[in-house]
């Protein structure tokens, strides 16, 4: 949970930065105000929900690529970032396509194609 604090956090204020308005002087949050709020905030929150509901805890190790993902980018690691980013997405897709098979319904579909295009988006960045 932190992690999805500072990825929070460093995501608003790159938008303040590219707005104009330094409040919170993050270079680092101003170039990658995208992935920090796509990837690293809504990413790490949403595959946190859905790694809870699994059984095996294993699980919870997708949510903390996401994260640390944030986390890479801040530092100005941007290929570790894009990797770890990477493979929080295909393990979010993995999640749902299990998850799917368990419960076909239309909302469990629709979020199963959501991550999907959201590991073909960041594999094709």
């Amino acid at each position: 949970m932190p992690v999805v604090l500072i990825g929070l956090v460093a995501g608003i204020s790159g938008g303040w930065i590219r707005l104009g308005s330094p409040i919170i002087p993050l270079a680092e949050a101003g170039l990658n105000h995208g992935l920090l709020m796509v990837g690293e905030f809504l990413g790490s929150l949403i595959s946190l929900e859905r790694a809870m509901v699994m059984k095996k805890k294993i699980w919870l190790i997708i949510p903390l690529f996401t994260g640390l993902s944030g986390i890479f980018f801040l530092i100005n690691l941007d290929q570790a970032g894009m990797g770890a980013l990477l493979a929080g997405s295909f393990g979010l897709s993995v999640i749902m396509h299990f998850q799917t098979i368990r419960h076909p319904f239309f909302h469990s579909i629709l979020l199963y194609l959501g991550a999907v295009c959201w590991f073909i988006g960041n594999f094709l960045a």
